[in-house]
């Protein structure tokens, strides 16, 4: 991977596939009132929990209750993982740009090592520029100029990567995007809520890891937009970050992954094609945390 960088400010964006098949179980059962969601479940510590069963969790859609039926374990399922990078001028005075890009270079070498999983990366500066869908071996002869200049594209760029998963092939599969930001954008075309609609629609849940050293102006700038992404679609943040937590929170996120749960609740009827509904879950175990997507829809409105 050709990495030229200069250093900048950025934050990395992690967006996790939300596993979304209304009627179609793990089992490849189809039901049309049987929803599928991926959630993540933690303990105090953040630390990934096992065994979780169907009644551990508690489930409402449209705030009313719903009887959950099934809860699978996600990690043996194959990984489609996109990276959208942002490499604009905002990049340039930040100490933690090269370890993050490093970082997540490692992560996602390590990940893509299965041949059922597949990568992509789309670089964001001034105009978003996708590869194709890569195995192991593409990824391996990929070049990159990951020089900082340019507009920043951020939500553009995820779109275009939210828009590329109905090019895979349709299964369950855990869907993993980064988006390495400082979380602000200033040359988009498409607002923030398209890109949360399009990432629920497609079943991505949103991961923040924000890179740029913390500060006032780190909280009270871009990392509002990088909280709205995680909390729209049930992925967690990780922020207030030094050198030294990398490349350490890319662990972090590879148990987080391998610690996913697919959820599976009986809804009272699906959403109209287009149309969503509001979820939510909760875990009985006070001290454990679960979260999922706020909004789902129905397969057909995909």
């Amino acid at each position: 991977m050709k990495t030229t960088i200069l250093s900048s400010s950025g934050a990395v964006l992690l967006l996790v596939g939300l596993l979304t098949l209304t009627g179609l179980s793990l089992l490849g059962q189809t039901n049309p009132n049987q929803v599928t969601i991926q959630c993540v479940v933690t303990d105090r510590n953040g630390q990934p929990v096992p065994d979780i069963t169907a009644g551990s969790i508690q489930a409402l859609e449209n705030r009313k209750p719903v009887t959950v039926t099934l809860v699978q374990p996600m990690k043996d399922l194959p990984l489609h993982m996109a990276v959208v990078i942002d490499s604009s001028n905002s990049q340039k005075s930040n100490p933690l740009y090269n370890p993050t890009v490093q970082g997540a270079y490692d992560f996602m070498k390590t990940s893509i090592q299965n041949p059922a999983n597949r990568l992509m990366v789309v670089v964001a500066n001034t105009t978003p520029t996708p590869t194709e869908w890569l195995a192991l071996g593409e990824f391996e002869k990929l070049q990159l100029n990951l020089q900082p200049g340019g507009g920043t594209s951020l939500f553009d760029g995820m779109l275009l990567a939210a828009g590329a998963f109905s090019k895979l092939p349709a299964g369950p599969a855990r869907r993993v995007l980064i988006i390495l930001s400082d979380g602000n954008d200033n040359n988009s075309k498409h607002p923030r809520n398209e890109v949360i609609t399009a990432a629920q629609k497609a079943g991505i849940t949103i991961f923040a890891i924000n890179t740029q050293e913390y500060s006032v102006d780190v909280l009270m700038n871009g990392d509002p937009n990088l909280q709205k992404f995680v909390d729209e679609t049930g992925g967690r943040i990780f922020h207030n970050l030094g050198k030294k937590d990398f490349p350490g929170v890319f662990t972090k996120v590879q148990q987080l992954l391998d610690g996913l749960y697919a959820v599976t609740f009986s809804a009272t009827e699906p959403p109209s094609p287009g149309k969503s509904k509001t979820m939510e879950v909760k875990t009985i175990d006070r001290k454990l945390k679960i979260t999922g997507p706020k909004d789902y829809f129905s397969q057909s409105g995909q």
